[in-house]
């Protein structure tokens, strides 16, 4: 089966979510088959494509720890755009823009879709170019990080 490609838009203001390529990418005519999800009500209602407005809740930099914030609205409405599509309630899409104002939430996200099992099997996390450079090395960092808690498994102690 084809995953869902999952992309992050970092943009603090509408100006810089629109100025950038991945926001312009979406608007074009050839990514109608992508939808968006924002923290931002004014970018979901100029939207030319589908689009959701979520309540950006604390970030892990907000002393949330991930547990609780893998909980949070983005993933719920992750779930729920994938079953309406599947319901035949709304048209099928490939791809995913989530538009947030903070780096630490696509970290978030991006472990959220390796913990998931249903969104895990349904999305995929696109590393390509889109983040921000500021984000870059932080999201390396910790999805590296991640993956070698994977593989030590269960109740071994680690040492990263």
């Amino acid at each position: 089966m084809t995953r869902i490609k999952l992309h992050v838009l970092v943009a603090q203001s509408d100006d810089q979510a629109r100025a950038d390529p991945l926001w312009q990418w979406f608007e074009k005519d050839d990514a109608q088959s992508a939808i968006l999800l924002s923290c931002s009500e004014s970018l979901v209602e100029t939207a030319k494509g589908a689009a959701w407005h979520y309540q950006r809740q604390l970030s892990l930099n907000e002393y949330v720890c991930f547990c609780c914030k893998a909980q949070g609205p983005v993933l719920a409405l992750l779930r729920d755009v994938f079953l309406q599509a599947l319901h035949r309630k709304i048209k099928p899409f490939a791809a995913v823009v989530v538009h947030t104002t903070e780096p630490l939430d696509a970290i978030s996200l991006a472990r959220a879709l390796v913990l998931d099992p249903f969104l895990a099997d349904r999305y995929e996390y696109s590393e390509t170019g889109q983040t921000p450079s500021a984000c870059v090395g932080v999201m390396g960092a910790a999805l590296a990080k991640a993956r070698a808690l994977e593989r030590q498994g269960p109740g071994t102690p680690s040492d990263l």
